[in-house]
């Protein structure tokens, strides 16, 4: 619902997180091998952490094709790259979310990374995302390709929506929710 905080909230939490791993950084560098450190605060933020990147897009600004990627026939016929009826190639052109991902995937590994999908969800792109929010963390594309995302800590998916109405099961047992009422 527009006006409940969920951007504040958002930003705020971006701030925390990055104060919290400032100071982590620092406890870390002051830290004693023989005391004992709490695992849950490595998983959080990684020792080499170096900061937050933060990548926001509305799913449904885009058509399903933008958001994840597709083929396209070649117009340029070649005797080396044509198809056997003749008729072109097909060429793979990544979407808007797909090229996020693959530059999360190879940017600085200390970078922690978020994926802010800000806009409704609809079960037609967000099914597409349950391996990404599995514990294999990978996209898997119409190409066969899959995109390994970074492990906990270093990257993370966040939903900034009104409701659930169209998300499964499946979808929201991979996901932590808070609700912001009006």
């Amino acid at each position: 619902v527009a006006g409940s905080g969920k951007t504040t909230v958002l930003r705020m939490l971006s701030l925390a997180v990055q104060t919290l791993a400032d100071d982590h950084r620092e406890s870390v560098r002051n830290f004693s091998s023989t005391e004992p450190y709490p695992l849950v605060l490595r998983k959080i933020f990684p020792e080499d952490s170096q900061g937050l990147q933060i990548d926001v897009m509305n799913p449904k600004e885009v058509s399903l094709q933008h958001m994840y990627g597709y083929y396209q026939s070649s117009s340029i016929k070649d005797e080396k790259t044509a198809d056997k009826t003749g008729d072109g190639t097909q060429q793979w052109y990544d979407g808007v979310l797909s090229s996020v991902l693959r530059r999360v995937a190879t940017r600085n590994r200390h970078k922690t990374s978020w994926v802010v999908l800000d806009g409704s969800v609809t079960s037609n792109w967000v099914e597409n995302m349950n391996t990404l929010l599995d514990d294999t963390h990978q996209l898997c594309l119409m190409t066969g390709e899959r995109v390994v995302m970074p492990p906990l800590g270093y990257f993370n998916v966040l939903f900034e929506l009104s409701n659930l109405e169209h998300a499964s099961p499946a979808t929201i047992n991979r996901c932590g929710v808070v609700c912001l009422p009006d």
